[in-house]
């Protein structure tokens, strides 16, 4: 089992090359995360791994094993550990439909990142208004001589109540 695990992830590596970052999560259990893949190019991906798991001869203890992959495939993901969770129910949907694949698209709720941007322009533009931008030094320091050579310039906005915000 184990030599099928290490060739199913041999397969994934040589298949998934350049595609993104390959993850195992263990138990035969992979992630694959496409930053910018064409919906196309993800599906052909998928399928090729697939068939070429399934196509091959695996042995364990000199029998002959059918191997058999199922993915969850999510798209415009936004948060890694809450699409790994989309992804794993997705995949256990593809499962239960009897399907090697399945595809959900996440879509983000624009409402409320709208109300979030609204929100963080009204704070800086009340910042503004209220001379409330304040700079903040830091020391750039050289190691070797302890000295200061230095500095960095950082801007802070302190709202009304007096707490202060990183640009971030």
């Amino acid at each position: 089992a184990q030599r099928m695990l290490k060739r199913s992830a041999e397969i994934l590596e040589k298949t998934c090359t350049d595609q993104g970052d390959l993850y195992c999560l263990g138990q035969g259990e992979f992630v694959l995360v496409c930053r910018r893949a064409r919906y196309n190019k993800l599906v052909h991906l998928i399928s090729q791994v697939i068939f070429t798991l399934g196509r091959e001869n695996h042995k364990v203890n000199d029998r002959s094993v059918l191997l058999n992959a199922t993915a969850g495939i999510i798209i415009d993901i936004m948060d890694g550990m809450q699409s790994l969770l989309w992804a794993r129910q997705t995949r256990d949907q593809a499962r239960a439909l009897r399907r090697d694949w399945l595809i959900r698209r996440l879509e983000p709720d624009l409402a409320k990142i709208h109300q979030q941007n609204l929100h963080v322009l009204s704070l800086v533009r009340q910042a503004l208004e209220d001379r409330q931008i304040e700079p903040h030094y830091q020391p750039i320091l050289d190691l070797y001589r302890r000295q200061i050579i230095g500095c960095e310039a950082l801007v802070r906005l302190r709202d009304r109540e007096g707490h202060l915000h990183a640009p971030g």
